[in-house]
């Protein structure tokens, strides 16, 4: 497990999660998760207890060092019904491989799992509805039984997609978010499997 550390206190105990929920003041960049982590991010911010892109192209990331490559789940609530904030895990610090959750609606068959391994972006599996609407809890997870990566999809911790990858990107232990255009993320987690 990973350990947090707090001034005058010595070690914590392990951590399950990595939480972000955004409720602090107004910033130009988004600082330290809730739980100690340091975003790694480019063009945003802390918006009205959100976390907001300043710019909406794919180069917007906002990232987190879980120290795993696997048995993650990545979730956000998102702010909008019609998102292009994708949710990524196995990410590297260049960008060049990773897996991501793209929805387009949370309602129609519009969102799906996607893998980039530095050559082009491949869909894994088949197009889902989430089935979600604002204020519910979406994410994914990465996991490897047998050697071979296992992505689902969830809806308020119950998973609607489920798909295997027999060509996952190499291990990284980067996750966050990627934004196309200027939506809002709110309580992001991280969770360990």
């Amino acid at each position: 497990g990973w350990y947090g550390f707090v001034a005058g206190t010595g070690l914590s105990a392990p951590v399950d999660a990595i939480v972000d929920t955004f409720t602090r003041a107004d910033a130009a960049s988004l600082g330290t998760t809730e739980t100690g982590q340091p975003w790694t991010s480019t063009n945003w911010a802390i918006l009205n207890n959100q976390a907001m892109p300043t710019v909406g192209d794919v180069t917007t990331r906002a990232l987190v060092d879980t120290t795993r490559s696997q048995d993650i789940r990545v979730s956000c609530k998102p702010t909008s019904a019609v998102q292009s904030v994708r949710l990524c895990a196995r990410v590297t610090l260049d960008d060049a491989t990773y897996y991501r959750l793209v929805w387009e609606s949370l309602t129609t068959a519009t969102s799906y799992i996607q893998r980039n391994n530095g050559s082009g972006f491949f869909t894994v599996g088949t197009k889902f509805a989430l089935g979600a609407v604002v204020g519910d809890r979406i994410g994914f997870s990465v996991t490897f039984p047998g050697g071979v990566a296992t992505i689902n999809a969830y809806r308020n911790d119950t998973e609607v997609y489920s798909a295997t990858d027999v060509a996952p990107p190499p291990a990284a232990t980067y996750a966050g978010f990627i934004a196309i255009t200027a939506h809002a993320v709110d309580d992001f987690r991280v969770d360990y499997l």
